[in-house]
């Protein structure tokens, strides 16, 4: 059985091929949010236009969204 590390399954979406079986580990995906995420995250509009935003979040939006806001 092939394994695919975060690396090759990274270089796999950015050259837009679907690995044909095979197994990864199963922190691969937190590894891909942090990878993706660090650096902005990039999306396919449904016109196919490549998006990448890069989300600030503050201490007050965090605060806000987990019910713990100080006022």
């Amino acid at each position: 059985m092939r394994y695919w590390d975060t690396a090759a399954l990274l270089r796999a979406w950015k050259e837009n091929w679907e690995p044909a079986g095979g197994m990864t580990r199963s922190h691969t995906v937190a590894e891909w949010m942090a990878i993706q995420t660090g650096r902005g995250m990039v999306y396919r509009t449904p016109q196919g236009q490549l998006v990448k935003r890069n989300p600030i979040v503050t201490g007050k939006q965090i605060g806000r969204a987990s019910g713990r806001e100080r006022v």
